[in-house]
């Protein structure tokens, strides 16, 4: 919670919190300012960066006018060819706007991804855009994470529902349409909660009051509480829905989803918090894949596109699989590296992970873009001259810090290996051409890859003694070696 009306849920500082019995922690205003250290050459590279956005994707759609030069021209979606269908996906002001469900007054500034369109798989249809809005924000002022409410809780009921066994919730029945196979039920993707249902259920779950404190627990424990364990493994991986994934509502094509699985795998619950980058911009410029003739304007072809992303990722074969189906498992443990490492980049900077990194460019001859964008700004702020080598150090660093602590707490190659069962499901799309469902053999020699190129052990997806003393975490390595000693 910042203020009192904004929460970030995503990340799952509520439940840690909890545990330990963390009320709040509060942060003061302090006397002493942040300087940046170059300011002129901060605003030269926020214009140079800006100055290649701007006319890429969206922008050229006439809804869409630029009313001056530091205005903001769109939502956080600089690319062409959305692959989310999403027509209405800019930030929506309601005003003093009367909410009728909620009473809490006026909200501003939602973003459709975060608000109207998670409760489109929430509410039954015919509810206007207000209503929507109005249920995401008193999703925010619970402190609620709204992708897992909404998004992961609907796939679930509609797998229980194609099962036969859709439970009531909050004593009602909840209407949902019964057709298509079990994991990709072709529903119009609402979950036919009611608004007056849907804010009854939001408010038990976060004051966990009755039923509400079975699904306070999330949908994979709620679910084995009420004895429908057997439908979740089908949506929830880590115990998280679904996002980016390539099984369930995202359009990802293959081998795309090959590496969204690598991700998944070796990360705790949701890498795509920050790792749009290939999953979703890479896919967006592939003028094949785009299918929307609005925002199509930016697009480059397959092929010209795999010759770019080889002088990206320093691999011959990073994107290819498409169109030659025994390349979607080669070289992608680079791809998944290198993305790993920039959503650490960009968080910790930060800069928007909708924009960032600026991968390809349809205007320039070798179709890159400005992947350096992200250290020059740093650099101008910080005052440092780091190579973007450097950074990538540094974010290696963090990485390998991140899975320390997991092995810390039991992870192990087991743990990385559960999502397989998850991705040997057909996809979640089931006329796109290509392979959509896991080679697992072919994966298992693809995370030992991985595992080799992290310079992590093979069998049991630690980092090594040797990979974490290089890195300067030689403290680390000394805690999880005495941990393993004493047999914790």
């Amino acid at each position: 919670m910042s203020k009192r009306k904004n929460a970030a849920g995503q990340g799952g500082f509520g439940a840690v919190m909890g545990d330990k019995k963390l009320k709040a922690i509060v942060v003061k205003p302090g006397s002493v300012e942040v300087p940046i250290a170059r300011p002129d050459k901060l605003l030269a590279e926020v214009q140079k960066v800006s100055a290649e956005m701007s006319p890429k994707g969206q922008n050229r759609n006439p809804l869409f006018t630029d009313t001056g030069r530091y205005t903001i021209r769109r939502a956080s979606c600089a690319y062409s060819g959305c692959t989310a269908s999403i027509n209405a996906c800019l930030p929506c002001y309601f005003n003093g706007v009367p909410l009728k469900y909620t009473g809490y007054g006026s909200m501003s500034g939602s973003l459709y991804c975060a608000g109207a369109a998670a409760n489109a798989f929430l509410l039954k249809s015919g509810y206007s855009q207000e209503v929507n809005f109005e249920i995401g924000k008193l999703v925010d002022q619970l402190g609620l994470n709204a992708w897992e409410a909404f998004v992961g809780m609907n796939w679930f009921l509609q797998n229980c529902n194609n099962a036969g066994k859709l439970p009531k919730i909050m004593g009602e029945a909840v209407e949902l349409n019964r057709n298509g196979p079990a994991v990709y039920p072709k529903t119009e993707l609402n979950a036919g909660f009611t608004a007056e249902l849907a804010v009854k259920w939001l408010r038990g779950v976060a004051l966990r009051e009755g039923e509400g404190d079975v699904w306070a627990e999330g949908t994979p424990r709620g679910a084995e509480m009420v004895g429908l364990s057997g439908e979740v493994w089908r949506t929830h991986k880590h115990g998280y829905g679904p996002h980016w994934d390539g099984r369930y509502l995202h359009f990802i094509h293959y081998p795309v989803w090959v590496v969204s699985a690598l991700s998944w795998a070796t990360q705790g619950r949701d890498p795509f918090n920050q790792e749009h980058g290939y999953v979703e911009r890479y896919t967006s410029f592939v003028k094949e894949w785009s299918n929307q003739s609005l925002w199509a304007t930016d697009t480059i072809p397959y092929r010209e596109i795999c010759r770019a992303g080889a002088k990206i990722y320093g691999v011959q074969y990073a994107n290819e699989g498409w169109d030659k189906p025994e390349l979607g498992y080669v070289d992608k443990e680079y791809v998944a590296v290198w993305h790993n490492h920039r959503a650490i980049i960009k968080s910790s900077i930060p800069v928007c992970d909708r924009q960032f990194p600026l991968l390809y460019d349809p205007d320039k001859e070798d179709k890159i873009g400005d992947v350096d964008a992200e250290v020059r700004l740093f650099n101008a702020v910080v005052g440092t001259d780091w190579s973007l080598d450097e950074m990538n150090k540094a974010a290696e660093r963090v990485f390998n810090v991140m899975r320390a602590l997991h092995v810390r707490q039991g992870r192990n190659r087991k743990h990385d290996e559960s999502i397989l069962r998850y991705y040997e499901q057909p996809a979640n799309w089931p006329d796109e051409p290509g392979p959509q469902t896991m080679d697992v053999n072919k994966f298992l020699d693809l995370l030992d890859r991985f595992y080799k190129l992290r310079g992590w052990d093979k069998d049991t997806g630690c980092p090594t003694r040797a990979k974490l003393e290089e890195l300067g975490l030689k403290d680390i390595a000394d805690g999880l070696a005495s941990k393993r000693q004493t047999g914790g």
